[in-house]
């Protein structure tokens, strides 16, 4: 065998992948700073661990369902809280077994080759799919998705009784939904599968099961609204409010935006123009080859539709309808002042299927190992740019950290982005909380209010905070890494704590 045989290639790109996946995972759980939804949460996982605060929504949500935090729970409660070993958990109970099922779910629909593309593609991801992927409140999105794939295909096989493969695929579709609302794409494709595809004599049975199954998946739901007397409310989907007909066509032209550089880079250092402009041109290359493989990809499904076997039509459903009904969903939002990056997740699934489908399907070797390389070059470089940036993001919190403890400062006051990601990088040496109206822990909270705060970390504030808080001769300042920390023992700082209205901090 020479070293241009298919083998040889497929096997190299096989270690490609795996080095890839191990390095990006990891240097991706302690670069990116920590955030405060993704803490909030794993305070949520702490609280469960301790069988205390049961809850079906996230904080002051009744929208989106805390499931990580139930499976984190365990861990925490035999080896500790951790916020470090709760993003490793996440990604060993959500993002392994989604790449996991998806390369089984290939491997066994087409060949090796195709399945070793893929497996790059997952390893290499755009950095905001792997940003991500990587926080503790994203990717069970996809794996549940992968999940019900798998379920749907079990039951297209045909053989044995369809009861519990019906009711275990409702019932994963119904959690998925508590999950996260935008899970619907995928009841899309479900729905067509169970009515079109899947031959069966007990079609009606089938769906009354898949019905039944996805009712009881939605069991916090219900135990939801048993308690409150809401079950899911429609706010907190993103945005404010749904969009006016004037308003469409600039949301579908920020819906292209956003998912070019969702499917490329998310942020890049201010280093010089040229590579800025670098950096900008070159992240047009994921997008164009997406936007060419997905077109290739549906004309090839509806032109072969007829020879496809079942299992094929429900698998090619599921990568080419999320994206089509996703962006109407998208649309019908105003998302103008909320980046969304989240809402594109479902879009991680089919671009990493339809490129390594195209890719597969060019004829000369040399070609498609060419835009191969290109495009993970293309993603190496834009993770490397996003990667610096993260990275220094997160110094600038361990700069703030390290000035608190300096000056031993264990309690204080910041919005909730710097608050939460100060706790967790201090190990929760120092506490900080949000106010009131942001404060998504209340435990967090009244521990700062009984230490007493003595400190106040703004980003940007209003001249008239400011004046007042520099007039303040109880308080110092400093700057730190664009920061201004105002700290000392003020009443002031006791009457922002407190307050429960918005400020401008």
């Amino acid at each position: 065998m020479t070293i241009n045989s298919p083998g040889v290639t497929v096997r190299g790109w096989i270690v490609l992948g795996v080095l890839a996946l191990l390095t990006f995972r990891l240097l991706a759980i302690f670069i990116i700073a920590p955030i405060g939804d993704e803490v909030a949460l794993l305070y949520m996982a702490d609280d469960f661990a301790h069988l205390k605060n049961f809850r079906a929504y996230f904080y002051h949500q009744d929208v989106l369902g805390p499931l990580e935090a139930y499976f984190i729970a365990p861990f925490y409660r035999f080896f500790g809280f951790s916020f470090w070993a709760g993003r490793f958990y996440n990604n060993l109970f959500f993002f392994l077994p989604l790449v996991g099922m998806f390369l089984w779910v290939v491997r066994r629909l087409f060949d090796r080759e195709l399945t070793a593309y893929l497996f790059v593609l997952l390893s290499v991801l755009p950095f905001p799919a792997l940003f991500l992927t990587t926080m503790v409140q994203r990717v069970p999105m996809l794996t549940l998705a992968l999940l019900s794939l798998v379920l749907l295909l079990k039951l297209a096989e045909g053989q044995g009784k369809f009861s519990w493969k019906s009711l275990s695929c409702g019932f994963v579709s119904g959690l998925a939904f508590w999950f996260h609302p935008i899970s619907v794409v995928w009841l899309v494709p479900i729905g067509i599968s169970l009515l079109w595809l899947i031959p069966t004599g007990e079609r009606m049975k089938l769906l009354f099961r898949f019905a039944l199954g996805f009712l009881a998946g939605l069991f916090p739901v219900w135990i939801h609204g048993i308690r409150t007397g809401v079950l899911m409310s429609a706010e907190g989907h993103g945005g404010s409010g749904f969009t006016g007909p004037g308003e469409v066509l600039q949301m579908a032209y920020l819906f292209f935006v956003r998912a070019k550089y969702y499917l490329s880079t998310f942020s890049y250092g201010n280093v010089s123009s040229l590579v800025d402009q670098l950096v900008r041109w070159l992240s047009l290359i994921p997008f164009v080859l997406f936007s060419a493989s997905f077109a290739a990809l549906s004309f090839h499904f509806c032109r072969t539709l007829r020879r496809q076997q079942l299992e094929e039509k429900i698998f090619f459903l599921f990568m080419i309808l999320p994206p089509l009904i996703l962006m109407p969903l998208y649309c019908s939002r105003n998302l103008i002042e909320d980046e969304s990056a989240r809402f594109l997740m479902p879009l991680t699934v089919t671009y990493v299927f339809s490129v390594s489908w195209w890719v597969k399907s060019i004829k000369s070797v040399l070609l498609k190992q060419g835009i191969l390389a290109v495009l993970i070059s293309v993603l190496l470089l834009g993770n490397f740019f996003s990667g610096v940036q993260e990275l220094k993001r997160t110094l600038g919190f361990r700069k703030l950290v390290q000035f608190l403890e300096e000056k031993d400062l264990r309690a204080g006051v910041a919005d909730i982005w710097t608050a939460y990601t100060i706790n967790m990088l201090s190990n929760h040496r120092i506490v900080a909380s949000p106010l009131p109206h942001h404060a998504m822990v209340e435990p967090v909270w009244q521990e700062v209010k009984e230490r007493g705060p003595q400190f106040l970390i703004v980003d940007r504030a209003s001249p008239r905070l400011r004046q007042r808080l520099e007039a303040d001769q109880n308080l110092r300042r400093e700057s730190i890494a664009g920061y201004d920390i105002f700290y000392g023992y003020s009443p002031f700082l006791e009457y922002l704590l407190n307050f429960r209205q918005p400020l401008p901090i």
